[in-house]
């Protein structure tokens, strides 16, 4: 074919099919190496371009367009398959890039008419379309819903339509025996694999859009084809199952075939299977956690049976083998069986070359299909396949450095730890039929013996001792001698994902006590045996997050250690309260050590003696740690930073207000006096600093608990002190904030204290004088209704209704 060139005076030859295939698969990626970052943002080429910098692809965007639909559009197959892929890139590398003019909304929102019109002909030439085509051209179409750019109820439906012709298409095969094939089987199946497939995608997207965003135009479309689609999806995950089996098991396959393959085409399938696998598993988890596939089991099998006149049928092998034969309970348990078994497999691979992506979406489904109870209650009923799996996540996190997949990790082992404490009462309240005394001597066989292999407990500290040691260096032993840490894995203390992650294992930890404690004859060692370690490592984990980072804010991995150390000392254990005892003196004589050595903080080290010396048990007889912890707190009291004395005064409050009597009335008597004293010192006239201000709040706060906890004949003396610092901050040169806190206080302590406030007002006229004098004061001094510093009814008149009722409605309730 020749074009001719008016201008220049010659005819040019066009460049051949296969020529202009490769420069299409060619010149996206040529262009956008040089500048890739300025290529995919539109606000960052239009100025690079202003100030002379080239033109980039971004500005082309219609002209791209333009192209790979004209490819795909094109009567030559190889160019359609190109035309298509380039459209594939253009939509990842576009989909998700903002209109420049219009930031609201998306750069490829203008082309939609282009790319549907690209896409239609792949799915309206029903016996024209090459299998190859075809399956490329559902996964355009499944990346372009995804990519966001669809939002439009009417744009959905159109190319959910597209979609529905695809599926009626693999309903044809399905149902048709005999039928000579136009292709190979393997293109069949590629064509019939990639419409699942792309359902399959749609489908998670549209999941994600109705929990995400509470938008449910795309999730209403595909809810009508989702009882077919479950039943394609497990059909492809067991083929697939059997397929990745290795080589010596080719001869147990089954002789029939698979759902999708015939025993020839085997072999030639398994590369197309291992593309589309890990779609369809998430899709099929997502279905039978939150889609109704467990409830809908029975309902499922009755349609079956209504259909078992005409079974669905693929090349003439059936797509649901003996579903009919099997019950419910056994229906249930071979989709978790199969779908835990891949997600096992994929996880095990001693190949190592397992994409990041299928890793990836394997944790989510695991995740996923965790979060169902009548998956806790299968695990629980065997716990060596909980085992199996901890251990297979303990060799990711050897092999893999993604925090993502790290996160992801910790989440599941949270919620397979609760599984196994999944106890039968549970169990038998949703419904299910369960052998409870199988159930608690199988979880006993895996708790009993804390062994290597064969306890949950072992796995589950060996993988978060694993992520501590990978994500906080302090804990590891080869820190000091630079030998076999990773640097690349230290999480900064900034960083969210870091602190989320250690947040996670910290509670690992305490999921390992709580399952010593579930097994009655390893709760026996367990205070001598785990906890101990438990306790050591959490320590060490707040020594390391002991220094804050935000001035007066305790580290939020610091907060969750304390929260969990208290709770496993707070285990109600009575042949093990002498242990207990020793284990609560242990952990405060450690924290002491390291506050000793500046590994905490002062901010620090208060804020989790406060909370083991209010949670801990039996520990006020121990001189050395009480002495120790007020000195502690003496320390920090005299730092001049207002800081540090306004989280100080704060952990006083705790411990001035504990149950303990011993242990409040201790630091009343070695901290009250210092707090009363700096309120006598303050300067009344003086302007007050921004967090003096605090402070001062902070510790009449605790003096009035100091009132509230003496005995009734030290009231009146402890108020003669407390009601003379009060009244002295009303004085007219006092800032108006700082007088009417102390007026309000003043006004509550009285008729708390109605005795005891008189004697002091009558044994000080001047006192007496100077508080009505204030009152007098705030009372003329104008004050809006929600700022009102005496709030007594009583002396606000009512005012009187415009209109008078018959009926009195005062005394109503």
């Amino acid at each position: 074919m020749q074009r001719y060139y008016p201008q220049q005076g010659r005819l040019s030859q066009l460049p051949a099919v296969s020529t202009r295939c490769h420069r299409l698969s060619r010149r996206d990626l040529r262009e956008a190496r040089s500048d890739s970052e300025a290529h995919f943002n539109a606000e960052l080429a239009r100025e690079r371009a202003a100030s002379g910098g080239g033109v980039y692809l971004v500005q082309r965007t219609g002209e791209l367009v333009r192209m790979v639909f004209v490819a795909a559009t094109s009567t030559s197959d190889p160019l359609r398959l190109e035309g298509l892929r380039a459209l594939r890139d253009l939509v990842d590398r576009f989909g998700a890039v903002p209109d420049p003019d219009f930031p609201e909304a998306r750069l490829l929102e203008q082309f939609q008419a282009q790319v549907g019109a690209a896409l239609r002909p792949a799915f309206t030439a029903v016996d024209g379309t090459p299998a190859n085509v075809m399956a490329t051209a559902c996964d355009v179409l499944s990346v372009w819903v995804a990519s966001g750019v669809l939002s439009d109820p009417g744009d959905l439906r159109r190319v959910h339509q597209l979609m529905v012709t695809s599926l009626s298409r693999v309903r044809i095969g399905m149902k048709s025996e005999g039928v000579p094939l136009l292709y190979s089987e393997a293109a069949c199946t590629l064509e019939t694999l990639a419409v699942v497939k792309a359902w399959a995608t749609i489908y998670v997207v549209a999941v994600n859009s109705k929990v995400e965003n509470n938008d449910e135009s795309l999730f209403e479309l595909v809810e009508p084809e989702l009882k077919l689609l479950s039943r394609y999806w497990f059909s492809l995950l067991r083929d697939y199952g059997l397929l990745s089996l290795p080589r010596d098991y080719d001869g147990q396959l089954p002789a029939e075939g698979g759902a999708f393959y015939s025993p020839d085409s085997a072999q030639a399938v398994r590369p197309i299977y291992l593309g589309c696998w890990a779609t369809v598993l998430h899709a099929a988890t997502l279905w039978l956690t939150d889609g109704g596939g467990f409830g809908g089991t029975e309902r499922e099998k009755a349609d079956c049976h209504r259909s078992v006149a005409q079974p669905a049928t693929y090349g003439g092998f059936p797509l649901l083998p003996a579903i009919l034969a099997k019950s419910t309970e056994d229906i249930i348990k071979d989709r978790i069986h199969l779908i835990f078994g891949i997600c096992t497999e994929c996880l095990s691979s001693k190949r190592g070359d397992e994409k990041l992506d299928n890793i990836e979406i394997v944790l989510k489904s695991l995740f996923q299909l965790f979060s169902a109870d009548e998956t806790k209650l299968l695990m629980s009923k065997n716990s060596q396949l909980v085992i199996e799996l901890l251990n297979v996540l303990h060799r990711l996190l050897l092999t893999k450095n993604d925090i993502a997949l790290h996160n992801l990790v910790a989440r599941i082992v949270e919620r397979a730890v609760s599984a196994s404490l999944c106890d039968s009462g549970k169990s038998g309240d949703s419904g299910k039929s369960v052998d409870s005394d199988c159930t608690e001597q199988s979880t006993s066989e895996a708790m009993d013996n804390i062994e290597p292999g064969r306890s949950v407990v072992f796995a589950v500290l060996e993988i978060a001792i694993c992520l501590l040691f990978r994500h906080v260096p302090g804990l590891s032993i080869y820190k000091s001698s630079g030998g076999h840490g990773n640097p690349s894995l230290i999480g900064s203390c900034s960083d969210s994902d870091s602190r989320s992650l250690i947040g996670s294992t910290v509670r690992l930890l305490s999921l390992a006590v709580n399952l010593c404690l579930e097994s009655p004859s390893c709760a026996d060692g367990c205070y001598g045996n785990v906890v101990p370690t438990v306790l050591h490592i959490l320590t060490s984990v707040m020594a390391h997050y002991g220094q804050c980072v935000v001035p007066g804010q305790v580290h939020e991995t610091l907060r969750v250690c304390v929260a969990q150390v208290t709770d496993i000392l707070e285990q109600q254990l009575d042949s093990d309260r002498a242990e207990r005892v020793t284990l609560s003196r242990s952990t405060l004589c450690s924290v002491i050590d390291y506050s000793e050595r500046n590994r905490l903080d002062g901010i620090s080290s208060t804020f989790i003696l406060t909370r083991l010396l209010v949670k801990a048990h039996s520990i006020a007889s121990n001189v050395h740690i009480m002495e120790s912890s007020l000195d502690i707190f003496n320390d920090l009291w005299n730092n001049p930073d207002y800081i540090s004395k306004i989280h100080l005064v704060r952990q006083l409050v705790l411990l001035f207000q504990s149950e303990s009597l011993d242990i409040s009335r201790y630091f009343i008597r070695g901290m009250a006096p210092a707090v009363i004293h700096h309120l006598q010192s303050v300067d009344c006239s003086a302007e007050f600093d921004p967090l003096e201000f605090p402070l001062l709040v902070e510790c009449i706060k605790c003096a009035e608990i100091v009132v509230s906890k003496s005995i009734d004949d030290h009231k009146v003396s402890l108020i003669s002190v407390l009601v003379p610092v009060l009244i002295a901050f009303l004085t007219p040169s006092s800032e108006s904030r700082v007088r009417d806190y102390c007026l309000q206080r003043l006004m509550t302590i009285g008729p708390l204290y109605p005795q005891q406030f008189k004697v002091v007002m009558s044994a000080a006229p001047r006192l007496k004088g100077a508080l009505e004098s204030a009152i007098i004061a705030a009372k003329s001094k104008p004050q809006s209704p929600g700022q009102s510093i005496l709030s007594n009814k009583s002396t606000r008149p009512s005012a009187q209704p415009s209109i008078k009722l018959k009926m009195d409605f005062t005394g109503f309730k």
